[in-house]
């Protein structure tokens, strides 16, 4: 007979008795905290954006970006970040001597849960895929983040994940509720190792914008992004989404889809060659009773149709052609640090002659309703760089030159545009 079971009672047994029980002995609950910082120094120019040079737009100017994180956690379930930004144009304060409080909470969130499964509360970016939808807008110097509920939850380890969000756009400052405007969706994620991921999604977005009769903006988007590597040097992409919902008193009905092939020959300089297209609704009648732009929602569009940013994914043909190098440098003490070069030359074309010509951000820059001045926007080429200079910074380089085509010369200018960047990132 095994004394196990009778070892289960002593304690029952001395506490009926009076006897004191001896104190369960106290595991600390680990707690950890980590401390981070990025500052980007960033000096750009442009020149000729509006494509005419008998009008001087000539600008340059310098960007500093400060992020200061503090990360804190309890356990194994309980995570913590609170991150400060202070963002700036050199020379925009009304004097040196000024104090205009730049400085704003960037993230601030609750994490609770494993890295498999959870749920995140708070300020937090969120991106998707390519962020043709979905993206942090990094290269912006402030950035974009979502007051939002985020979470995961893993099927299957290293397979199958779904997450879901629902993040707070606008609040409106009275009554009702559907002034507000809300960003919600699902994405799913089935992945093969390394060689396959499909991201199927759903996002919805209310826009908190009604006309007189009461019609407001609702779009829903129902979309798939397929990711994977063949024969070893290969690597493909493909996104494809559609649109439905209500554009006031019109019925939205819009489409697109983008993506990439990049042949990557591998050795020291990892040299590659890239195909990436893209094509995307647009509007050219606005009396048929739809709104038949896309919506591209919340993207990243920067250097994915051109440094210049003069089209995003509305009312888009895109057809690209890139070159690169790439490769690690070795730097004392630390890891090696990847760095890469690449040329990249665009065709840029609306995909509706009479629709809208919009800039990456939605601005209008041009429209010929009769469709006389045909689809092609123009070309531009950009040069892109990134090098490591020692551990902790790295310089970044961008340019752009930009030659209108027939449709960009006909509603805003025959002229070339151009504009570069050159900035440093310290990271800790």
């Amino acid at each position: 007979m095994t004394l196990t079971p009778l070892r289960k009672f002593v304690p029952i047994a001395l506490f009926l008795l009076g006897a004191p029980l001896a104190a369960e002995e106290v595991v600390p609950v680990p707690r950890s905290f980590t401390l981070g910082a990025q500052i980007r120094l960033r000096a750009e120019g442009i020149k000729n954006r509006d494509l005419r040079s008998d009008r001087d737009d000539s600008d340059a100017f310098a960007l500093s970006r400060v992020r200061i994180s503090l990360g804190f956690r309890i356990g194994d379930n309980l995570q913590a970040l609170a991150e400060f930004q202070d963002s700036r144009t050199f020379g925009s304060e009304v004097s040196t001597t000024s104090n205009e409080k730049n400085l704003d909470l960037r993230q601030g969130f609750l994490r609770i849960g494993s890295d498999a499964t959870f749920v995140k509360l708070g300020r937090q970016p969120l991106t998707f895929g390519e962020q043709r939808l979905v993206g942090d807008f990094d290269w912006d110097n402030v950035g974009r983040v979502f007051d939002a509920a985020y979470g995961r939850y893993t099927f299957l380890p290293q397979r199958l994940a779904v997450e879901g969000f629902f993040a707070k756009v606008k609040e409106s400052p009275a009554a009702p509720e559907r002034d507000d405007t809300d960003f919600a969706g699902v994405v799913f994620k089935l992945t093969q190792k390394d060689t396959f991921l499909a991201e199927p999604y759903v996002f919805w977005l209310h826009a908190g914008e009604r006309d007189a009769l009461g019609n407001d903006r609702t779009t829903t988007t129902f979309g798939a992004r397929l990711h994977g590597k063949a024969f070893s040097h290969l690597v493909w992409d493909a996104e494809g989404a559609f649109q439905t919902g209500s554009d006031l008193n019109l019925d939205r009905r819009a489409w697109a889809f983008a993506g990439y092939l990049r042949w990557e020959m591998g050795g020291v300089l990892n040299p590659s060659l890239a195909f990436e297209w893209s094509r995307a609704t647009g509007d050219g009648n606005s009396n048929d009773g739809r709104s038949e732009e896309f919506d591209n929602l919340f993207p990243t569009n920067h250097l994915k149709y051109g440094f210049l940013d003069l089209l995003g994914l509305r009312n888009n043909q895109m057809l690209g052609l890139a070159a690169g190098i790439a490769g690690e440098r070795p730097l004392p003490g630390a890891k090696p640090a990847p760095w890469s070069l690449r040329l990249i030359g665009r065709l840029l074309a609306l995909e509706d002659e009479r629709g809208a010509w919009k800039a990456a951000s939605g601005v209008v820059l041009g429209r010929d309703a009769s469709g006389a001045s045909g689809k092609r926007v123009g070309t531009e080429l950009d040069l892109v760089g990134v090098y490591p200079v020692m551990p902790g910074l790295a310089a970044h380089l961008q340019a752009g030159w930009f030659v209108p085509g027939a449709f960009a010369k006909a509603v805003r200018g025959p002229d070339d545009a151009l504009g570069g960047a050159f900035y440093l990132v310290f990271s800790y």
